[in-house]
């Protein structure tokens, strides 16, 4: 209920605007008139601003205490949709899912958003919070067009701080706090788990128990561990809570020929995975630790000519004991039963069946994965003045290198464990399932990737008058290297997910190479209206030779009515400004294979030759190549209203729509299967995405020694595929053309069948099994009284929210400071089922609210069986939850000591919560966004900060 009325609450902002400047420092006043904004490869005037961007500055992401910098940006940046992956330290959100404006192609694959250090494509995840200045979204075609065939997803573009001119400023900034997981899948425990077994053991007329009274006495009490234990896995592998400790040393300042920014961080993590290499040999503990650098240089070399030297980089330390991933510990401690085997047997040696291995023994005894990462951002960029040819003209060349790589080694083993029975006398008789062996060793596997970029820039700005003119022409080339040495097939790594996925590199690791011209020029009368086109004319070597480059233009128009003669009265309004843009912006990420317009061929089976018939083998033709294959293109439409009233109140509200084909489908439905060949993609896909951001904001005056401010942001984007190419259906309800992208298709439960009366008057049968009382009932949706897979419907809403929210507000008086954030999500559906006794694994809490005769009108559960269950655990609304959610994302407290050690010198202390809770309607049987796996984590933390 408290969830309802928050999301009403917060949904009554919607109609109110969305953010040209939704995150500014919390007491700084919204952009002001001639503050600039970054935009692409430059920045301008947010009077002249007439693109749809969004701006958080790095201050405010320092107040998310979490490993990885992507995760300080929930709710930070309207248009900006994140979807949580794994928490655990070390592993990339890059991993998780970013969206601009929602999701613009059906194709899972050329979703990604084009990510940008300092203008050049970097994975920003790697960075730390202290060194950003500030993250920019950029989401209409006129801030995007000048990225060409790759900025239809979106652009982030990330900015690092810079030196200036002032006296050598110097900052201490130590965290420390502990982490622990914020809500986890819940299971009963030994006792329960046997009493409910011998349940199912009953509904499936195999007799009247399983497990004897005797048994279940013993496992009540804990009276014989050995052959009746009782184990939770979880408190013997898992602390409750783990530290993590950041701190950050920077120096800035700098004269009229020189400025500086140099910062160095240290971020360490020690896992929820408890240490155990104190007692083995055969382990590591869990550790992530991150050495983070930056020194950024701006010289004037003379009065004509300035250069901007950008050098960043980490060193990180990795190690998991067991397995390459934490995550597999948690999905093993969620997959064994408590009562399947004791930790230890009486003579001290593992248990473990043949088919499970011991939880504990996994981490103490199976030796550890240790990786080492190294990142290097670099960039050198000279500009000269070229006023002696006109004034205001400039050029400028930018060289930029970025290279990643990560190492591992491994060191493995097996370990032997043992189930036990009991003997004739009592005795245990032990069953050995593998053999010790010594730990191996690993080092060949491997992963790297180089970029490197070229870019020469043709500046122009003068102001004549009431006219105000600013233009740039852009050449640029970058080619990125990936190589993978033995590397599991199919491997994505979390670290740099980004570039795996976004580029698709094949095993022949040949560069990704882009090649183009870009422009812009802007217009501006009177700063009352302005004007403003931009292109980019880009090639990508994904495509062939005859239609490699392609044109994508763009224009803008922005009207300030606030500075009209009309206006002059009205004396409420302090700045209004209307804007609109169209044009088409490109997605070369299309999906697929690298070089469709080639034709492949693989191996396949031959014809038997010989005395003694063999098979040489021989070649097949593989999927068809499309040799007219291109980027997708995205008609992007945008208008947009934003201003000041009062002096205290600001708005904005921006209405897109998004149009996007050439999306790479199958030609399924105009291709029969038996045609004998793998169709060629084909760039037929269309579809439709539209929606709105708005934002609202008070910030009372700057004289009243009270000031605080509050903040409502809200943004909707809804999708529909136009055409996908899709095979023919029997039933229209099928196709997914018409449908929005990811909804779910799935049975429509109907409760519950009651008794065997109901199912024999349903006339109902079921392709996967026979109906019992006490199976879901699903509705047969074509009619047939057949329930199989004609019968899934769609239904609901994807798992990628339409609707995002946040209220910030931040309160400061003398020297204490409070702000916190919430951050919510609607129109969200999920999908959340534990299938009770499947294999060896344990049995849910849920399950209490299983459905026997006697509690069929108020059963929430099915039946319990020990048997596959083919029925109840299929995709049906009966385990559809709504998904919206609202989650205090992170709250903070201050209090400043100013002149501590002479005039400017401060120290602040602050308390920090992350993550701290969450109302959503999953009953806390798991978080809303994580479902398995490493868990949400809260973090709570106490931090210092000294500046002098």
């Amino acid at each position: 209920m408290a969830l309802k009325y928050t999301t009403i609450f917060l949904s009554t902002f919607l109609l109110l605007g969305s953010g040209f400047a939704s995150a500014q420092s919390s007491f700084k006043d919204i952009i002001q008139y001639d503050d600039s904004v970054q935009i692409g490869y430059e920045k301008q005037p947010f009077w002249k601003v007439t693109s749809a961007i969004s701006t958080v500055e790095g201050e405010k992401l320092q107040r998310t205490f979490t490993t990885n910098v992507a995760s300080t940006l929930y709710g930070r940046l309207p248009g900006l949709t994140l979807m949580e992956g794994s928490n655990e330290p070390g592993f990339s959100i890059g991993s998780n899912s970013m969206f601009a404006r929602g999701i613009g192609t059906f194709r899972d694959d050329a979703q990604k958003m084009l990510l940008l250090v300092d203008g050049y494509e970097c994975d920003f995840t790697q960075l730390s919070s202290f060194e950003i200045e500030s993250v920019t979204l950029l989401k209409d075609a006129s801030a995007t067009a000048i990225y060409g065939a790759r900025g239809a997803n979106g652009v982030l573009l990330v900015t690092t701080k810079k030196g200036s001119t002032s006296a050598l400023q110097v900052s201490l900034r130590a965290q420390v706090g502990f982490q622990q997981a914020k809500r986890m899948e819940e299971f009963m425990g030994g006792y329960d788990h046997a009493r409910f077994y011998n349940e199912a053991y009953k509904n499936d007329d195999k007799g009247d128990y399983y497990y004897s009274p005797e048994d279940l006495e013993a496992y009540r009490t804990g009276s014989d561990p050995y052959f009746h234990p009782n184990v939770d896995w979880a408190s013997q592998t898992l602390r409750k809570v783990n530290p993590i400790m950041n701190y950050d040393l920077s120096f800035r300042g700098g004269g009229e020929r020189v400025r500086y920014f140099v910062m160095l961080n240290v971020l360490n993590s020690k896992n929820l995975v408890k240490p155990m290499a104190d007692r083995s040999d055969n382990t590591k503990n869990a550790d992530f630790t991150k050495y983070s650098f930056r020194s950024n240089v701006d010289i004037d070399i003379t009065r004509y000519l300035t250069a901007e030297v950008l050098l960043g980089g980490m060193v990180q330390d990795h190690t998991t004991p067991g397995w390459e991933s934490d995550s597999n510990l948690f999905s093993m401690i969620n997959g064994i039963s408590p009562i399947s085997f004791p930790v230890y047997n009486p003579d001290n040696s593992y248990g473990g069946t043949a088919l499970s291995g011991n939880p504990l023994a996994e981490i103490t005894d199976m030796g550890f994965y240790s990786r080492n990462s190294r990142l290097l951002n670099s960039a050198i960029k000279l500009t000269g003045k070229l006023d002696f040819i006109t004034p205001g003209l400039s050029a400028s060349v930018a060289l930029s290198y970025n290279n990643y790589f990560k190492g591992y080694t491994i060191r493995g083993r097996s370990y032997s464990r043992y189930s036990i029975t009991k003997g004739a006398d009592d005795n245990p008789l032990y069953h050995q399932h593998s053999v010790n062996t010594d730990l191996g060793n690993d080092e060949n596997r491997a992963e790297e990737w180089n970029n490197v970029t070229l870019r020469a820039f043709l500046n122009y700005g003068r102001t004549f008058g009431r006219h105000d003119v600013n233009a740039f022409m852009l050449f640029n080339y970058d080619e990125l290297a990936i190589s993978r040495r033995n590397m599991p097939d199919g491997y994505q790594n979390a670290s740099n997910f980004y570039n795996w996925n976004r580029y698709n590199i094949l095993s022949d690791n040949l560069p990704v190479k882009h090649a183009g011209f870009a422009g812009r020029a802007t217009y501006a009368y009177n700063k009352k209206y302005v004007a403003e086109v931009s292109f980019s004319y880009e090639g990508s070597d994904k495509f062939p030779g005859h239609g490699r480059f392609g044109f994508f233009p763009a224009a803008s128009l922005g009207w300030i009515l606030s500075r009209e003669s009309f206006m002059k009265n009205v004396t409420f309004v302090d700045f209004l400004k209307v804007r609109g843009s169209y044009g088409v912006v490109g997605n070369d990420a299309i999906g697929g294979e690298r070089y469709m317009y080639d034709q492949t061929f693989n191996s396949a089976e031959g014809y038997l030759f010989g005395v003694a018939p063999t098979d040489p083998g021989s070649l097949r033709e593989w999927r068809v190549a499309n040799q007219d294959v291109t980027w997708e293109k995205d008609k992007k439409f945008n208008i947009g209203v934003e201003g000041r009233f009062f002096d205290c109140i600001d708005m904005s509200f921006d209405y897109f729509q998004h149009k996007r084909n050439n999306i790479l489908v199958v030609p399924d439905a105009t291709l029969p299967s038996f045609l004998g060949m793998i169709p060629p993609y084909l760039n037929q896909g269309r579809m439709t995405n539209s929606g709105f951001e708005a934002m609202l904001r008070y910030t009372n005056s700057a004289k009243n020694p009270f000031r605080f401010y509050v903040e409502a942001n809200a943004w909707f984007a809804h999708n529909k595929i136009d055409f996908m190419a899709e095979e023919v259906k029997l039933y229209d309800y099928q196709r997914r053309t018409g449908q929005s992208y990811g909804k779910s298709y799935a049975l429509i439960a109907e409760g519950f069948f009651n008794s065997q009366e109901e199912i024999n008057a349903s006339g109902l049968t079921y392709e996967w099994g026979t109906i019992r009382p006490g199976d879901i009932r699903y509705k047969d949706m074509n009619g047939d009284n057949v329930i199989n897979d004609n019968d899934f419907y769609p239904d609901g809403y994807n798992n990628i929210p339409e609707i995002t929210m946040n209220l910030e507000s931040g309160i400061s008086w003398k020297d204490f400071d409070f702000s916190f954030l919430f951050q919510g999500a609607a129109r969200r559906d999920v999908y959340y089922s534990i299938s009770a006794f499947a294999g060896d694994s344990r049995i849910p809490e849920m399950a209490r609210g299983r459905w026997t005769p006697e509690t069929a009108q108020t059963a929430t559960y099915p039946r319990l069986t020990t048997e596959v269950d083919n029925i109840n655990f299929r995709t049906s609304t009966f385990w559809k939850r709504n998904g919206s959610f609202l989650k205090l994302r992170n709250v903070e407290f201050g209090y400043t000591l100013k002149n501590l050690i002479r005039k400017g010198s401060n120290l602040r202390i602050f308390a920090n919560g992350t993550n701290l809770f969450s109302l959503d309607y999953m009953d806390g049987m798991t978080d809303p966004e994580i479902f398995g796996g490493y868990p949400t984590l809260r973090t709570v933390s106490l931090g210092a900060q000294l500046t002098f």
